[in-house]
């Protein structure tokens, strides 16, 4: 970044909130740059304002609104998980705002995917199943990894899961693009579109040693990471 101050913007996952950069967004501002690591409406600290209305159109505006809030210009805008589809439709909404584009493990849509189109046939039958439980909302995908417990995370509308993205295209004028793979996360939906950006030379690709949450197993070397895709 050549010693210049760089504005991220940091987007969490399905069922996360801005608390899961915590450790990832300090080391982040130790190296001398600003963060900004919103929730998500319904998520994190926006738990309360949750319901079956909330569609990834929300969580896109979140993200656009925060940079316009903000005046933020020559973003660094950070995707993990389900964060890469909101940062690619804030990306196509306010381009000239955004320098680079970094998905961390994230899927990375095209016009009209859904999360459910993209994701694995498990993935989709315990969407679907949990919302039919959850009177339309989904609970998070059960997994091994030590944050299995963790309290925080929260619920959120089937909307957000089978909307599908609306793109004009503008996104793909944005030249410095990242790609990065949690290697210990396997069978992983994010292989595919890994191995297709390490095959385009319009795009930078790295690897994380740890399971899919990335900055909560591994925040300082995500960090690491993040700052050399904001370069």
């Amino acid at each position: 970044m050549g010693g210049s101050v760089a504005n991220f913007v940091l987007v969490h996952g399905a069922w996360g909130g801005a608390w899961v950069w915590d450790e990832t967004a300090e080391a982040i501002r130790a190296a001398g740059h600003r963060v900004h690591a919103l929730d998500l409406t319904g998520l994190g600290a926006r738990g309360h304002l949750g319901g079956l209305g909330v569609n990834l159109t929300t969580h896109i505006t979140d993200v656009t609104e925060t940079m316009t809030a903000h005046r933020l210009s020559e973003v660094i805008l950070v995707g993990h998980s389900y964060g890469g589809m909101v940062i690619t439709g804030a990306a196509d909404r306010a381009a000239e705002r955004v320098a680079a584009l970094v998905y961390l493990d994230a899927f990375l849509p095209r016009d009209g995917d859904s999360l459910l189109s993209l994701g694995t046939e498990h993935s989709r039958a315990w969407i679907l199943a949990s919302a039919q439980r959850g009177g339309g909302f989904v609970e998070r995908l059960p997994r091994t990894d030590s944050f299995a417990s963790e309290a925080r995370y929260r619920a959120q509308s089937l909307a957000c899961f089978a909307e599908g993205i609306r793109l004009s295209g503008a996104y793909q004028g944005i030249r410095r693009r990242s790609y990065i793979r949690a290697i210990g996360y396997d069978p992983s939906p994010f292989a595919a579109p890994h191995a297709a950006c390490v095959a385009d030379p319009g795009w930078r690709t790295a690897t994380i040693g740890t399971g899919h949450t990335t900055m909560l197993e591994d925040p300082i070397g995500t960090a690491r990471l993040l700052l050399e895709a904001g370069g």
